[in-house]
């Protein structure tokens, strides 16, 4: 009968919307957040009853979907960018925009790093060992990891002139999201936090103010092997009445500029292993992690003939 078969076509139907869901889950756990909000969606368009039946876990992906979107935003259009460093395209560029009457203040940088996708998050991950090659961190803590690509952590930031400028620090919760399979990129995104469930912050310190970043996004693009297309994008509250121009050239030249150089630097450095090194006995210690990491940067590359 037209009833049964309508019944058998209902069921089928669902049956397959469940089986999204799974593969939504899937990409989500797996931080493919961009593959797991395009299936949100369809699951939402093609099969409604189940996208209710599972709504606190599809309300989950489009959140931080949504804050995906909302912090990358500043890594395009040049709306009240004004360029502060860097000229020619090659060059590592750094722009600032101050946000009218607000203590906010956003930069931007955009390189071409001679430096494989997957050492630049090997520097990127090693949280605790950024003292050792960013001379303007002098200490770093890894405060819990909630899953395989979260990670909560602090870091303190020398004040060029202590005598007048209090040094910084901040408690940031971390993100790294896998776009390779749709975005051919993978997105970092950074806030600060100040509490988390069974998360100890550490006291801020004599001389140091607690900055607060509203957000920080970095997108990693492999070219090739060898070299990796960064844009990021932060805005900050610093903590200070007015932020004086020599402070504002300090940041944009030793922190973003420098910054840059050194992360290309050392991840060179320690992708060719010619010594031992810190990074490298993490890199060991956490085997199981970077073997996962190299395989999705190496799959991305052989896939589209990056040599």
């Amino acid at each position: 009968s037209m009833g049964g078969q309508r019944g058998q076509e209902d069921a089928a139907a669902v049956e397959g919307g469940e089986e999204m869901v799974e593969r939504c889950k899937k990409f989500f756990q797996e931080d493919c957040l961009f593959q797991a909000v395009r299936l949100e969606r369809e699951i939402a368009e093609k099969h409604p009853e189940v996208h209710s039946k599972y709504e606190e876990f599809m309300q989950q992906v489009k959140v931080a979907s949504d804050e995906a979107e909302g912090f990358c935003k500043d890594l395009q259009g040049d709306d009240g960018w004004s360029h502060v460093y860097g000229s020619k395209e090659d060059d590592i560029r750094v722009w600032y925009k101050p946000e009218p009457d607000s203590p906010i203040h956003a930069l931007r940088v955009a390189a071409t790093i001679d430096a494989p996708l997957e050492y630049l998050l090997v520097m990127v991950n090693e949280i605790t060992l950024f003292p050792s090659w960013l001379p303007f961190i002098s200490d770093s803590e890894l405060l819990a990891k909630p899953s395989k690509c979260e990670r909560v952590c602090w870091w303190k930031v020398k004040s060029p002139l202590p005598a007048i400028f209090s040094h910084r620090d901040s408690c940031v919760y971390g993100r790294a999201i896998d776009g390779l399979d749709e975005d051919g990129c993978v997105l970092l995104l950074i806030r600060s936090l100040d509490e988390m469930q069974g998360v100890d912050f550490p006291e801020v310190k004599p001389k140091t103010i607690r900055i607060d970043i509203k957000y920080a996004a970095v997108k990693l693009i492999p070219i090739n092997n060898n070299k990796t297309k960064v844009v990021a994008a932060g805005s900050v509250d610093p903590k200070i009445h007015k932020l004086p121009s020599w402070l504002i050239n300090w940041v944009a030249t030793k922190v973003c500029y420098m910054g840059v150089i050194l992360w290309g630097r050392n991840a060179r450095r320690v992708a060719e292993g010619k010594k031992d090194c810190p990074h490298r006995q993490r890199m060991r210690e956490d085997a199981e992690f970077y073997a996962w990491m190299s395989a999705r940067v190496h799959s991305f590359n052989e896939r589209n003939g990056h040599c």
